[in-house]
């Protein structure tokens, strides 16, 4: 018996903006949030990575954290089974830094999201990653 085709690598959105079509920002803080039934359909596992837009390297920072995601083992889920990722350059704090994915407050940056042997409603554009919020404006960027 023939088994259908299974997807073997990996599908990579980028995205360089916000829910309301701005585009992200240092000055601000933001939100990816996965409702239970939106969390990225996977056989393997899913990754989530920041780079900055100028010369495409990971984003320095100083807790050497450059993705989040089902690999670290770290995450908080809701009791929902939602999740919230923290997208934003310093620390989040209380009980959220599991789920924190550092950003540049400096530079333009962008977010690829990495899914590892993709279900097939990735394939076929079905399934779409949910909108970066912004939360409300960094209070550690300069203002120099």
């Amino acid at each position: 018996m023939r088994h259908p085709k299974r997807a073997t690598g990996t599908s990579r959105p980028k995205s360089t903006g916000q829910a309301d079509g701005n585009a992200v920002s240092g000055e601000s803080d933001y939100v990816l949030h996965f409702d239970a039934a939106e969390l990225p359909p996977v056989d393997a596992f899913w990754s989530l990575a920041t780079y900055t837009a100028d010369d495409l390297n990971l984003i320095p920072n100083p807790a050497d954290r450059y993705s989040v995601g089902e690999h670290a083992g770290n995450l908080t889920m809701a009791d929902d089974g939602g999740l919230t990722l923290y997208l934003q350059p310093e620390a989040p704090g209380n009980g959220r830094d599991g789920n924190w994915l550092p950003t540049s407050a400096t530079h333009p940056w962008f977010l690829i999201l990495r899914m590892y042997r993709p279900g097939p409603t990735v394939l076929d554009g079905a399934w779409r990653c949910p909108a970066v919020s912004r939360v409300d404006v960094n209070v550690h960027a300069s203002t120099s």
